[in-house]
């Protein structure tokens, strides 16, 4: 099994080593005798009769037994046949010995030793040695010079060498381990969407339908993007292009989008360092990458084949969105999705091209200039409202509260809490940080007054003094606590008979 990461980076299974390895456990039933199986029973009964897996040969066999016989081979590698007293191996047609079934390669050996081929492995061995009737024939000395040696156990065993013998194993065994590639770090997270995932997972390995890939002769192949003579390739279309190149501009503006830009294969790289981990940041960031690259390389396909053109504009939009949605449907907590929201500058809808009015346009620039940040909004979902009654009541969300790098590096788990207004037609905005770290701080003071009035407790954990004080407490907290459910016992059967 191709582990996460390696080869082509989706740990992909290879459906052939992946039926190769459940046909091997039919294999591994049969070696074993499985007495719970009704088919390992009929097969030993029917099929083999006395026989081996090993060297089985049948021309009137079914279809499915001559792949399973075939496919058996694959499974030697992993065995590890330890001889006991004998009664279970075969003699000339198991592979208890190095060289394999003895009969394929000393098939006159039977004939020598006086030995049916269907004897059992007992018949050379006596009392824990080895004892061969004819140690003369040349055959026979060579299949005794690399005798195994005979093991404690009682009877003989079949061992799988990699461990516990699972599917598992057994594709480790047929599909060796890939290297590992460093970009699959960008594909997946809390946020991935499949279709933009595959679209960047064929981009990472360059194997989308470029121009310059196609093999059938056509009269242009540059970039239909920028209109220019240069030949469209994927470097050039993530994001070389002067129009992708432009719908990076717009990330950047909208929502912060950090992109080197210098070289498809080196960003990747470089994107794969900077955005790993389950962060959901770094989640958002992977998705955006994928949005923008699904989008691109849509928008190339509706130049070239429907000749149906959006704008730079549209084409950013249309990936904010996509990422947008998708953080909105995510099943995270909804502080953390808050957290996420504010960050790239979801929160307030008045924020995108299309939704905010023209006098908007200088704030949205102050605040890309100064590098502030949204602060989670908890409460009241709108933070306006127009004081009419009726058809006429307006509720709009206006109100944010912003916050530089400092602030949160301090305090990461700042909420800004909307509550509801009674005086004025803005609903007050109160700052508060996560609930657990404020009722923590709260009861600082009060352990600090305790170890002061108790000493360093961590310069007296091996007192003996201490340890006794502490067993006789863990004591009386124990009984105490017996009492109190034996209280509670009572008070429930009172409660029972009275009703």
């Amino acid at each position: 099994m191709q582990g996460k990461g390696r080869g082509c980076g989706l740990g992909v299974r290879s459906v052939l080593h992946m039926n190769q390895a459940l046909m091997l456990k039919h294999v591994w039933r049969i070696l074993q005798e499985d007495p719970r199986s009704i088919w390992v029973a009929w097969v030993l009964r029917h099929r083999l009769r006395n026989r081996t897996i090993w060297t089985y040969k049948s021309a009137s066999a079914s279809w499915c037994w001559k792949k399973l016989i075939k496919i058996s081979s694959l499974l030697k590698e992993g065995l590890e046949y330890r001889v006991g007293d004998g009664g279970k191996f075969r003699l000339w047609t198991d592979i208890w010995h190095p060289r394999g079934p003895l009969i394929c390669t000393y098939p006159r050996s039977p004939l020598i030793t006086g030995l049916p081929a269907d004897s059992l492995l007992m018949t050379v061995l006596h009392q824990g040695q080895w004892r061969w009737p004819s140690d003369t024939d040349f055959d026979i000395q060579e299949i005794m010079a690399d005798l195994p040696s005979i093991g404690p156990q009682p009877s003989d065993v079949i061992n799988w060498r990699p461990g516990k013998f699972n599917a598992t194993s057994l594709l480790s065994l047929l599909q060796p381990a890939s290297p590992r590639v460093v970009w699959h770090q960008l594909l997946g997270g809390k946020f991935k969407i499949p279709r933009h995932d595959f679209i960047l997972w064929l981009a990472i390995l360059g194997r989308l339908s470029t121009m310059d890939r196609i093999w059938v002769q056509f009269s242009d192949t540059s970039c239909i993007l920028c209109g220019g003579r240069i030949l469209e390739t994927h470097s050039h279309l993530f994001f070389e292009c002067s129009f992708t190149r432009h719908c990076l501009e717009v990330l950047k503006r909208d929502v912060w989008f950090t992109w080197l830009n210098s070289g498809w294969n080196r960003d990747v790289l470089w994107a794969s360092r900077r955005w790993r981990g389950k962060h959901l940041l770094n989640a958002a960031y992977r998705a955006l990458l994928a949005s923008i690259v699904y989008n691109v390389w849509q928008e190339r396909n509706c130049w070239r084949f429907t000749a149906i053109a959006s704008s730079t504009e549209s084409v950013a939009l249309r990936a904010i969105e996509d990422v947008r949605y998708r953080i909105l449907s995510a099943n995270v907590w909804p502080s953390l999705q808050l957290h996420v929201l504010a960050y790239f500058g979801f929160i307030n809808e008045i924020y995108i091209t299309q939704k905010k009015s023209a006098a908007m346009e200088d704030l949205r620039s102050c605040i890309t200039n100064t590098g502030l940040l949204y602060v989670p909004l908890q409460g009241a979902v709108y933070t306006w409202h127009n004081c009419s009654v009726g058809p006429r009541s307006l509720w709009k969300k206006l109100d944010q509260m912003l916050a530089n790098d400092s602030w949160f590096s301090r305090w990461p788990n700042s909420v800004c809490l909307s509550s509801t207004s009674r005086t004025s037609d803005h609903s007050p905005l109160i700052l508060r940080g996560h609930d657990t770290q404020r009722k923590l701080k709260n009861l600082k003071p009060i352990f600090r007054a305790q170890r002061k009035a108790k000493g360093d407790v961590s310069d007296n954990r091996h007192n003996e003094l201490l340890l006794q004080l502490e067993y006789v407490a863990r004591v009386v907290l124990l009984k105490a606590t017996k009492v109190e459910h034996s209280m509670l016992q009572q008070r429930a059967k009172l409660q029972w008979l009275k009703g």
